[in-house]
């Protein structure tokens, strides 16, 4: 029997899966813009895909999605009232530094209540603390983070509200049969299905779940920075001596791959470039590799002090509010498919990269000109106004973060992306 040939409306709507395909896995676009993209072309080629505007935009309306955004509120709730860093404090006395307890805790807590909460603002909310307790118990934090995401996805499966796809399922069931799902259509399957794999992580999983990063209650160790750390003190001869530090560190002029961390004077400690000149016997701590930073040395007359350890009490002891942060890029951020210089974090934020982690990637070099991509993960120093303006524009998720002089506190992201 002949097969049909393909009608030319057909065509468009693979051509255009097929380039929506492309564009998800080469993340060439954010994947908020290619998502776009396809609904705007699905309209603008309406003649073909028979697809008008009104159906195009049909989603935003959609219970789902409100329903979604709800979930998000209740998660910052959540988060806002300390139940998170209460959970963490039971969770460390109930496991007593056994990773087996431990797994097996995340997931039976994140399942549990990825069941009720929706299971992405779940894991958001979630990741800060299980990274912590991973650290203070010397396990790595991918052997538990990894097993956090799959068990809040097979929470998800327990109630309606669990997971976005069961909310799509019931608005489309809604739409075709005139009755949408009851919030426990799902639970007798989803109990199964998250008892069984809930069983398989904790026993077989585990074996299988990579240690990608060693554990670190430091971020210089953790992303391996000591030997990208140094110092230099101004000499007397030095052609620095008078000019801003920002006029040499944010300006294009300095073509060396350097930044500036902390100035030390006197009795006062400055975060990053200021405004304050150069002067004799300053004490700069930069991030270089040991070849820039001797040329860096010879081209301003500096001279290097011995290399000492520095740790994160050492960039966050300033006399002006500092810190470290462990960010996460998520989906939808506006960072995403910009460079470190496109974005101009450090001018209009006064927030330095240090270095990102790419999958098994650690990159502390070149930073200026790579692009972001989803999930980056950043070791950023900054100030708590600027975190805070960055997370709260969906720019970034803060997965960790120390207060200013020492203590490292968890505060659960405010946006995040990924679970489905």
């Amino acid at each position: 029997m002949a097969v049909p040939a393909l009608s030319t409306g057909g065509l468009v709507v693979f051509g255009l899966l097929g380039v929506a395909l492309v564009l998800f896995v080469t993340e060439l676009l954010p994947p908020d813009v290619t998502a776009i993209g396809v609904l705007v072309s699905l309209a603008v080629l309406e003649p073909y895909t028979q697809v008008p505007a009104s159906d195009a935009i049909a989603g935003f309306a959609s219970p789902a999605t409100i329903t979604i955004m709800a979930m998000y509120i209740l998660s910052e709730g959540v988060q806002e009232a300390g139940l998170v860093e209460w959970l963490g404090a039971k969770l460390a006395a109930l496991t007593k530094g056994s990773e087996r307890r431990l797994l097996g805790s995340t997931v039976g807590v994140a399942g549990l209540t990825a069941g009720f909460i929706n299971n992405t603002p779940v894991v958001a909310v979630f990741i800060p603390m299980i990274t912590q307790l991973a650290n203070e118990n010397g396990i790595s934090p991918s052997k538990l983070l990894m097993p956090l995401s799959y068990a809040a996805m097979l929470g998800g499966t327990l109630t309606l509200i669990g997971s976005a796809t069961n909310l799509l399922a019931s608005d489309l069931s809604r739409s075709l049969l005139g009755r949408p799902f009851t919030m426990f259509t799902f639970t007798k399957l989803g109990v199964i299905v998250l008892v069984a794999g809930g069983l398989y992580l904790v026993t077989i999983g585990w074996r299988l779940t990579p240690a990608r990063v060693e554990p670190s209650s430091e971020f210089t160790q953790e992303f391996d920075l000591e030997r990208h750390l140094s110092q230099v003190v101004v000499r007397e001869e030095s052609p620095l001596i008078g000019q801003r530090t920002t006029d040499l560190f944010l300006s294009a002029d300095l073509e060396l791959d350097l930044d500036l961390l902390q100035l030390e004077r006197d009795d006062e400690t400055y975060m990053g470039a200021t405004r304050h000149p150069f002067q004799e016997g300053d004490v700069l701590t930069v991030r270089a590799n040991p070849q820039v930073l001797n040329e860096f040395a010879t081209q301003y007359d500096l001279r290097q002090l011995p290399r000492e350890e520095i740790t994160d009490a050492t960039l966050t002891e300033t006399d002006h509010p500092g810190l470290l942060a462990e960010v996460v890029v998520p989906d939808g951020s506006g960072l995403v498919g910009e460079t470190l210089l496109m974005s101009r974090l450090t001018e209009r934020f006064d927030t330095t990269v240090l270095a990102v982690r790419r999958g098994d990637e650690l990159i502390r070099e070149g930073l200026s000109d790579r692009h972001f991509r989803v999930g980056d993960t950043l070791l950023v120093q900054t100030t708590e106004t600027a975190i805070d303006f960055l997370v709260d524009e969906g720019d970034l998720v803060v997965t960790q973060r120390p207060l200013p002089r020492g203590g490292r506190i968890v505060r659960a992201s405010r946006s995040t992306g990924g679970h489905r």
